[in-house]
This record gives C-alpha cells, structure tokens and sequence, in this order.
C-alpha cells in the first residue's frame, strides 16, 4: 500500500494498494480523500489494509516532514498491525512520475483491476464535469508530460508510482523463472501429500506373487482393485529359457518368461 497524504485543500490524499506476483503488478484498489489527515480517513485507510491483507505501507513523508506516519501509525498499531515506512522525493516530480511507470507499462507489466477503474471514475460524480476529469487517475496518467506543472492534480497517479517504485527491484526477476519456480513448488506439495496416501493405501493392500500367471483374486472389491501410483520396488525372481539362435555362428539368446508370475491385491 502506497500513500501519498495532502492538507485540507483541493489536493487529495490518495491511496492505492499494488500486490506483485511472479514480475507482474496488480493495481488491485484505489481511494482518494480530500479531508486530509481527519480521524475517519485514516480509520478508513486501515480499514481498506486489513481488507487487502496489505504487509507494507509506503508513506511519503514530504508532506509535514513525515507527520502523516506519525498520526496513522496508532491505527495501525491498535487495528492492523504492519510493517511502515517512508520515502522522500527530492526529483521534479513530472520526469519521477513517468521514469517509473514508462518502464513498466511499455513491458505491460502493470495489470489493474476493472473495480479500480470503476471507482475512479465514480469517485468525481458529485465534480462539475470540468473537474472531474483533471482528479480521475487515468486522465492523469493520459495526459502527464515532463514540463513541470503538467497536470493540476497529480495526486492518484503519483500514490501509483510510489508503490511501483517500491517493487521496483522485485520486478527485475524473470517472470517465467518466477512462475516455473512457483510450479514446482506446488507440485512438490502436491507430490508430499499424495505419497503420504499411497504408503497408507500399501499398508493396507498388499502385493504378492499369484499361483498362477495373469490371475487376480477376483473376490477384492473394486475399491481394494485400484492401482496407486507410488510402489516402493520388489526383486521378484523370474525363470530365464535358453534360446539356440537359427542362424549359425550366434551365441544363444537369453529370454525372461516373467509370464509365469502374476500380482495379487490381498488384504
């Protein structure tokens, strides 16, 4: 979660949550308030943390030399307790706001949730139409330049680069290692599970060699006839025939007759 606070004025206190998974970022919530720092905001905030099951907070302490952290950091304590930290930013903030997203937007990287870009546009209903449009965070991040005072507000889109920024060095991963990796993991738990069954499932149906060859016990049900993948391995001794090749000046050939043995399930 990224904040970026504000003072009571037209600049609003923006927030939006970004999760990452396997290189790839998701803007997965949104919010923006213009009462600054008042105890149902920051209430709120925390709220919306819990919510998102948010680990780290990422604070710009510009405003108020850090106040802001110092007001929501009860909060936190007292109702979702994780981890916060602060930033400064001392660049123009026009070339900082596109030096992080460019990147990560010309990959297509950065994945955002359909709910987010409905609330932003919701969120400036009650706005003359005039204005509305300057505090949505997608018309800001559609018309943001270099020069500075580019936009009259760049509230929401320069919360979004502060939590971009902050997965920066996480993102240089290779996305398809991430996800090979991840895989793998899972199978082996996967794996881990189901070996725990099949030695139980062994313990219970036991193999052994039937009198005669291709024969089961037919009384077993259905159930005790299945199969598990997982057997630990058996030295069965099987009888060898001797063969005289046809050809003349061939050794003989030796054949394995395992035929003759069969396997049973017996309780």
């Amino acid at each position: 979660m990224a904040i970026d606070p504000s003072g009571r004025g037209t600049d609003e206190t923006a927030v939006v949550v970004v999760k990452m998974l396997n290189g790839f970022l998701y803007l997965t919530a949104l919010r923006a308030y213009t009462d600054g720092y008042s105890d149902a905001t920051l209430k709120d905030i925390v709220k919306l943390a819990k919510l998102e099951n948010v680990n780290a907070v990422v604070i710009e302490a510009n405003f108020g030399d850090g106040m802001f952290t110092r007001l929501i950091a009860p909060h936190f304590q007292k109702d979702y307790p994780c981890h916060i930290e602060e930033v400064k930013h001392s660049r123009q903030k026009e070339a900082r706001i596109i030096d992080t997203l460019e990147p990560v937007m010309r990959q297509h990287k950065l994945v955002v949730d359909r709910n987010v870009v409905v609330w932003d546009y919701e969120s400036t209903k009650s706005l003359p139409p005039e204005k509305a449009l300057k505090y949505q965070l997608f018309y800001q991040m559609s018309r943001i330049m270099r020069e500075k005072g580019a936009l009259a507000h760049d509230d929401r889109l320069d919360c979004l680069a502060i939590a971009v920024n902050y997965w920066t060095e996480q993102m240089r991963q290779d996305a398809d290692r991430r996800i090979n990796q991840r895989n793998d993991r899972l199978l082996a738990e996967e794996l881990k599970a189901w070996d725990a069954t099949a030695r139980l499932s062994l313990f219970k149906n036991r193999i052994a060699l039937a009198p005669e060859p291709n024969k089961v016990n037919q009384s077993l049900g259905k159930e005790e006839m299945e199969m598990f993948f997982s057997f630990q391995s058996y030295s069965l001794p099987s009888p060898v025939q001797e063969t005289t090749s046809p050809l003349e000046g061939r050794p003989a050939q030796r054949r394995s007759c395992f035929g003759q043995g069969g396997l049973t399930l017996r309780k």
